[in-house]
């Protein structure tokens, strides 16, 4: 019987040191071997998402493990003021891109057509209030007009099969 976990080829694009790698075949057993700096821990880090399946506290932990925090201010849309985002949410997006400015993406899967993949983009969020049956619901959706709207938030769309949460950075962070 096939195990469900197992990969038998490994795609990864757009993740830190990974612009676009392909891994056409898998053992049960592999071995990972290359000098300082070029991407095995990188390749294992994508490997745990992957298998989490884009877990948000995966993310936030992979960050705090590495120590990698911003010392950036970024502007939050909602305010004129700027405000910290605490972990450097960029570091996970091969070329380091500045994410208040562009809409980043990364992809784990397998590198044939066969199997789920799992999607991490960098977007711009709204919350929006709503009453149903009598009750105020809270519900995060992605911003249409990001330049126009004045409460939108940066976050992370993370798609795995049929799942598309969307996580804005501060409930990441907290």
């Amino acid at each position: 019987m096939a195990n469900p976990h197992r990969l038998r080829s490994l795609r990864i694009r757009g993740f830190r040191a990974f612009q676009d790698l392909r891994i056409p075949e898998l053992a049960d057993i592999n071995l990972l071997v290359g000098k300082n700096n070029q991407g095995k821990t990188s390749l294992l880090e994508a490997l745990k998402l992957y298998f989490s399946q884009g877990a948000r506290d995966k993310l936030t932990d992979l960050l705090l493990s590495g120590q990698e925090f911003s010392f950036r201010k970024m502007r939050m849309r909602s305010t004129s003021a700027r405000a910290d985002v605490a972990l450097a949410y960029d570091a996970l997006f091969y070329g380091r891109p500045r994410i208040d400015q562009q809409r980043p993406r990364f992809s784990i899967g397998p590198a044939r057509k066969n199997g789920r993949t799992l999607d991490v983009e960098f977007t711009w969020l709204q919350e929006i209030t709503e009453e149903i049956d009598q009750s105020i619901r809270l519900r995060t959706v992605r911003a249409n007009a990001i330049d126009t709207a004045p409460d939108v938030l940066p976050g992370l769309e993370i798609r795995y099969g049929e799942q598309k949460p969307l996580s804005a950075l501060k409930d990441l962070i907290g």
